[in-house]
């Protein structure tokens, strides 16, 4: 697998952290990501300036969580996209940064965006629980199996893909 450089918040106000870490081993169905771009967010802010009054033990975060990038990796049995349309390495994609668990009544509804139980391992856990180059603000992002992913129309440029 291959190791990526990661921008790293440790502590809110303080400049950021960049350390080289490994990708995370990739799951029949998921993705591994090279991230092509990346946008500043409020809460990506509200983080790096301490909105909450945060002064517990260093985050060790990757920030950002808007962002897109090209197919680098895809597990054994990815062939198509979401919309079932061939998916191939180095195709650009665009895809919800938080996974839904797609089981929950708003899952179910079809609005993702309100699951209760959505998350992702790199803001779940930090580096020192989840020590992988997986973020936003990171070379690679891992889309795990269950992700939705569509691919993104060579059209549009690289700004205009994140979420």
């Amino acid at each position: 697998m291959p190791k990526g450089l990661t921008v790293v918040l440790n502590r809110p106000g303080k400049p950021f952290a960049l350390e080289t870490l490994p990708t995370p081993e990739i799951e029949p169905g998921g993705i591994l990501i090279r991230n092509t771009t990346a946008a500043i967010c409020g809460s990506d802010l509200h983080y790096w300036r301490n909105d909450g009054d945060y002064k517990g033990p260093d985050l060790r975060r990757v920030p950002s969580h808007e962002f897109t990038g090209v197919v680098h990796s895809p597990g054994r049995g990815v062939e198509t996209d979401s919309l079932r349309r061939p998916l191939r390495e180095g195709d650009r994609v665009a895809f919800p940064f938080f996974n839904a668990c797609n089981r929950c009544y708003w899952c179910v509804r079809g609005e993702h965006h309100a699951c209760p139980h959505r998350q992702r391992r790199s803001m779940q856990f930090n580096l020192d629980q989840y020590l992988y180059c997986d973020g936003g603000y990171a070379d690679y992002y891992y889309l795990p199996p269950g992700h939705y992913d569509f691919t993104g129309p060579d059209v549009l440029p690289d700004e205009a893909i994140p979420p």
